[in-house]
């Protein structure tokens, strides 16, 4: 229990989500995270 308490804590900072650059199939799951307020490394 105190395991998986540890683990839920430690992104509170931020989190990477990688989007592999497979244009025709990940189109959709990009836009659905941009649209959820994602933003990609190195904008401002």
């Amino acid at each position: 229990m105190n395991a998986y308490r540890v683990l839920l804590t430690r992104g509170r900072d931020g989190c990477v989500v990688f989007v592999p650059p497979i244009p025709d199939k990940m189109r959709e799951t990009y836009a659905y995270l941009r649209d959820c307020g994602f933003t990609e490394l190195g904008e401002d």
